[in-house]
């Protein structure tokens, strides 16, 4: 096999490779990840390598990074074709990240605005949601079967019927609660993004972190590019919710039912992210905004609320957890490097 270990201004050759190397149903936007290369490329808090692995054809890739936000080494866009291929990928990105100053590599971490990172490792059913990170349904098992150790875990998974039924007999209370304090809530899904999203990545900026998102900033056209298309395919009312104080958005939130990443599939109707400013968290804000979506969920999709891919260190997600049902589990692997 031949190891081929490279930057992605070096060879248009070698990237238009890289590019190409996972098979079609696993493909990322090829232009997409071209123009993350290059803008994270110009970052100065980033530096990276790519590495490929060519066996008569190219059977392995992985990207291989410093990022001055996490104290170890990451890697990501990721794909490989076999064990021995596998074997050698990761041999080699434990040498770039070496040669980068890391004692420690883990991944994946994507380089993209969207807060893409771990792989699936065990879901419920075949499809990958929009949102989940894609990879080769194998890969998990390469990284356990080497002696990989789990990083950061998250789960999805559908909260009870009762829970819900619960959340409905409260949410007058908290409603009122809202009011008085001076909140409005406000329905976005459908606006101009541009009317609302530069609040939403104002408070994305302050309230994830690379401690417990693997979340590092982004330029505002960045942020808008990642996510507008994926934000235009929301047309429930209650898939963008905004928690605003006068003229300033304290919290917002973003559920969407399970779109497939080819076919959409209104089945559970799942919070996707929620973030609220830091001096109002655990308040009436983060009440109002879970309990408006899922009394939506009640009352359209027959009490079929959800979570999607929040990680284990959040502090309420064991409430989730213990008492409804984990439909998907995510992780990420680590591994010391010598």
């Amino acid at each position: 096999m031949r190891l081929i270990t490279f930057r992605p201004g070096d060879s248009a050759e070698l990237l238009d490779r890289f590019l190409d190397l996972p098979e079609p149903a696993y493909r990322p936007d090829r232009d997409v990840e071209r123009q993350r290369f290059d803008y994270y490329g110009r970052r100065p808090d980033y530096r990276f390598e790519l590495v490929l692995v060519e066996d008569g054809r190219d059977v392995a890739r992985s990207l291989v990074g410093r990022c001055d936000a996490f104290p170890w080494a990451f890697f990501g866009s990721f794909d490989c074709d076999g064990a021995l291929p596998f074997r050698v990928v990761t041999s080699a990105a434990r040498e770039s990240a070496r040669r980068l100053g890391a004692r420690e590599l883990r991944g994946p971490i994507e380089l993209n605005g969207m807060h893409g990172w771990q792989f699936v490792v065990r879901a419920d059913s075949p499809e990958r949601w929009v949102g989940d990170p894609w990879h080769r349904p194998g890969h998990p098992g390469l990284f356990r079967e080497a002696g990989w150790e789990i990083g950061d875990e998250s789960t999805s998974g559908v909260l009870p019927a009762f829970l819900v039924e619960g959340y409905a007999r409260e949410y007058p209370a908290v409603a009122a609660e809202f009011a008085r304090e001076g909140f409005e809530l406000r329905r976005v899904a459908g606006l101009p993004v541009d009317d609302w999203l530069p609040s939403v990545w104002r408070l994305v900026r302050e309230a994830f972190t690379p401690e417990s998102h693997r979340f590092v900033p982004v330029e505002y056209e960045v942020f808008r590019a990642e996510l507008a298309p994926f934000l235009g395919r929301l047309t429930d009312p209650d898939s963008i919710l905004l928690a605003r104080r006068g003229d300033e958005v304290v919290g917002f939130l973003v559920g969407h039912p399970n779109l497939s990443a080819s076919v959409p599939a209104a089945t559970d109707f799942s919070a996707r992210t929620v973030a609220v400013a830091g001096d109002l968290r655990g308040g009436a804000v983060w009440k109002m905004l879970f309990m408006t979506f899922t009394e939506a969920a009640r009352l359209r999709y027959g009490a079929r609320a959800g979570w999607r891919r929040v990680n284990r260190l959040h502090p309420k997600l064991h409430r989730f957890v213990d008492s409804g049902r984990v439909t998907r589990a995510y992780a990420t692997f680590r591994t010391a490097i010598g």
